[in-house]
């Protein structure tokens, strides 16, 4: 009996080393996928203005801000992407014509998804915009 116990206490150390070394390569692991995401903080790296200017047309990443803010209301609902990333997508597809399949690599998400986005999204931004000004 007492042989059994400390064999199951050892198991039991093994098991609870085994969750403490998976929790932390879990750690580590969406580390690496949220520096991997692309999204609206991609922006914001590197060189002041060059990613915002090349994908979004915009002279910098403020200037996103602000369109943001005045559209933000009008923005398509998506469960998957925050609102910040829907305006991305769309004036990645206005600026630099990607396919829709390219722009649901990039934020992993389906084309279809991508596509109700964007008929939904063309529309209620550009009349935000328009109405702002």
């Amino acid at each position: 009996m007492l042989a059994t116990v400390a064999m199951l206490k050892q198991e039991k150390e093994q098991i609870l080393k085994e969750i403490a070394r998976l929790q932390e390569e879990n750690g580590c692991l969406k580390n690496d996928v949220q520096e991997e995401t692309f999204g609206f903080m991609s922006l914001n790296k590197g060189k002041s203005g060059f990613r915002t200017k090349f994908y979004t047309g915009l002279p910098n990443y403020e200037a996103f801000q602000w369109l943001y803010s005045l559209c933000q209301n009008d923005v398509p609902n998506s469960k998957i992407l925050i609102a910040k990333d829907v305006l991305l997508l769309i004036l990645m597809k206005i600026r630099l014509n990607l396919t829709n399949q390219d722009l649901a690599y990039r934020f992993n998400v389906s084309v279809f998804h991508i596509s109700t986005l964007l008929n939904k999204g063309f529309q209620t931004v550009a009349a935000s915009i328009l109405c702002s000004s």
